[in-house]
């Protein structure tokens, strides 16, 4: 007999009941056994890892995240991230356990970080059990885009503090002010 599994159906371990019948030729009689066959559903696990930068701009705090994909039938446990890498310094820890990441569904993975230069390199490790209880491990690694304050403000990234214009600003209409009220006084005299 061929078993097939539906493509639906959840990895693990199952019990298939049989009923098998038939005569005993030596005294007629009809025999009936009940059972059950245990057969286990596997799946390969298929991960992508990707890789996500937020404020990355030379001089700030900015933020990696990995980004764990599971595009396999089974799902993955016990997953774990670590990074490592040039042109920017961990803010925190250098790893972050995620846990378990379901078939067809992804976790993420944040690491603060401060850039300090424009050639950041980052390499992440991710390692997982599988269904079959298997340790398994996946490397990434990625050159990043991170830009100067200038190219960070005209990219939009981030937006030019305009605090200094305002202070000044305040301060030449109190200065007016001062003048006029000193040139109103002196015209009353």
């Amino acid at each position: 007999y061929t078993i097939k599994a539906s493509q639906d159906i959840k990895p693990g371990n199952y019990n298939i009941p049989y009923e098998l019948s038939y005569l005993d030729t030596s005294d007629d009689e009809k025999v009936t056994k009940k059972g059950t066959i245990g057969i286990v559903v596997s799946a390969n696990t298929e991960i992508d890892v990707n890789v996500k930068t937020n404020n990355n701009v030379v001089g700030e705090t900015g933020r990696i995240d990995i980004e764990i994909v599971n595009r396999g039938f089974g799902d993955i446990k016990f997953a774990n991230v670590k990074i490592s890498g040039q042109g920017f310094i961990i803010v925190g820890s250098d790893s972050d356990y995620i846990g378990n990441v379901d078939s067809d569904d992804f976790e993420t993975a944040s690491f603060d970080v401060i850039f300090n230069n424009k050639n950041a390199d980052v390499i992440a490790i991710v390692t997982f059990k599988d269904f079959d209880n298997n340790a398994q491990g996946k490397t990434i690694a990625k050159s990043l885009n991170v830009y100067s304050r200038e190219e960070a403000i005209k990219l939009g990234i981030i937006q030019k503090s305009n605090t200094i214009l305002y202070i000044s600003i305040a301060i030449i209409l109190i200065l007016l002010y001062i003048i006029y009220r000193v040139i109103k006084k002196r015209r009353k005299r």
